[in-house]
């Protein structure tokens, strides 16, 4: 994947939907695989809403199957995206000084 299309995952990650961001700060926060049966009972959020954010999260990349009804954080990716987002932050408060 090229620069520029991660910096796109990365601005798509902050524009999804509350569920999408619930079960992302879910998964993120448990460290370890996680069901959607277990994500619907520790959320409260409906069979739906959290069907439909998994498939978002793992089309964005950021979380991954890892067998068949469980899922993971994809660590690598997303401090990846991190990393790039801190590096371009950098780059333009760096410019804003020089200015």
């Amino acid at each position: 994947m090229r620069v520029e299309e991660l910096e796109g995952v990365f601005e798509r990650i902050l524009s999804m939907r509350e569920s999408s961001l619930k079960v992302l700060v879910y998964i993120l926060v448990k460290g370890k695989r996680v069901t959607p049966k277990e994500i619907i009972d520790e959320t409260g959020l409906s069979q739906n809403s959290v069907w439909k954010a998994v498939r978002r999260l793992e089309a964005a990349g950021v979380i991954r199957s890892v067998e068949r009804g469980c899922y993971e954080a994809n660590y690598g990716f997303i401090l990846a995206l991190l990393l790039l987002k801190l590096q371009r932050i950098a780059g333009s408060i760096g410019r804003e000084e020089n200015e």
